[in-house]
């Protein structure tokens, strides 16, 4: 199928040579109306700033999934079109809730109350395109719980941190060679921001936090077997709430890489995806989240990238999705060039 789609929509697969060009053309018995371009050309270029690059020199009209901090870079431009929406994604630190340590609640809230969140963010990834979220669920989607969730953000304090380090001293559950560990996959923005969470967690705390990167099927595996303790990763899936909250919260998700399972918060997942309606599932994906996020701090949520794209000026009545897709066809009009 992948190779031979079958359709109905305003254009036609016509070819496709891998790593080269797909090549769509017009469908002329399309029941909606008549398309725009007689053929449409999908041409893959992986790296963000050489796929910007390639529209400024107007080599090609659209330029899809362009990181949105990169378009702060480019120079104003008359002949360029950027669009820019909310996106899917959330980055975030989670937990290994079955490992020794960082399974206790006070160690998750002491390393959150080490660090002054909005600060790293915005040193290390700017502001432009960056938005500071609270939830599971982007905020595009549905349930909105934004400030509820805002209002449980644990403040940065170090002395709450190192009294609740005390603490776990005290019980013995950490001792003076204890060195907390932070994860993430092999990337040079990435590996930055947990060596600069780490040591930040030494200046703050004065125990000593290890940093690491692996390939992602590496770091996954360590995960999967509660290897880790605190890793830095980040989600985007289909825009329901279920694909996030029941994925990364339920104890028998193969995506809940924390490997939290709280049977108050399955219940809730599950009795969510009991019925369709949208004011019904919302009552309980709300709980759910409030529980993970707001009581047993399994996540320290951190930001979402917008979604972005890029097309010369002469492109017309371009619309950009939370998910970073777009339309040529749309029921009250389509795509244009001039």
């Amino acid at each position: 199928f992948r190779k031979n789609p079958v359709g109905s929509g305003p254009y036609k697969f016509k070819s496709w040579e891998v790593d080269k060009e797909i090549i769509l053309e017009k469908n002329n018995e399309y029941w909606a109306g008549k398309p725009n371009f007689s053929k449409v050309y999908f041409i893959p270029i992986s790296d963000d700033k050489e796929r910007l690059n390639t529209v400024l020199e107007e080599k090609i009209d659209i330029g899809l999934e362009i990181d949105a901090p990169l378009i702060e870079t480019v120079p104003e431009n008359n002949n360029l079109n950027i669009l820019e929406t909310k996106g899917l994604s959330y980055y975030y630190l989670g937990f290994s809730c079955n490992a020794p340590v960082y399974k206790d609640i006070r160690f998750r809230k002491a390393f959150y109350h080490s660090i002054d969140w909005e600060s790293i963010i915005q040193e290390k990834f700017g502001t432009y395109g960056i938005s500071r979220v609270f939830s599971i669920i982007p905020e595009v989607l549905w349930p909105e719980d934004h400030e509820y969730l805002k209002s449980k953000v644990l403040e940065f304090n170090p002395e709450k941190a190192r009294k609740l380090l005390n603490e776990l001293k005290n019980d013995r559950i950490i001792d003076e060679s204890f060195r907390p560990t932070i994860y993430c996959v092999n990337d040079p923005h990435r590996e930055e921001f947990v060596a600069t969470i780490a040591h930040l967690f030494k200046k703050n705390t004065g125990i000593t936090m290890e940093s690491y990167s692996l390939p992602w099927e590496n770091l996954d595996e360590k995960t999967q077997k509660g290897e880790v303790g605190i890793f830095f990763s980040a989600w985007i899936d289909k825009p329901d709430p279920d694909f996030y909250a029941y994925s990364l919260l339920h104890g028998k998700s193969p995506q809940n890489d924390c490997r939290y399972d709280n049977f108050s918060v399955n219940i809730s997942l599950l009795k969510a995806r009991s019925k369709s309606e949208q004011s019904f599932r919302a009552i309980f994906y709300k709980d759910a989240v409030r529980q993970a996020l707001a009581r047993d701090y399994v996540h320290i949520p951190l930001f979402s990238i917008s979604e972005a794209l890029v097309s010369r000026k002469g492109i017309l009545n371009l619309r950009i999705r939370p998910n970073g897709l777009f339309e040529l066809f749309y029921p009250n009009g389509q795509v244009s060039k001039i």
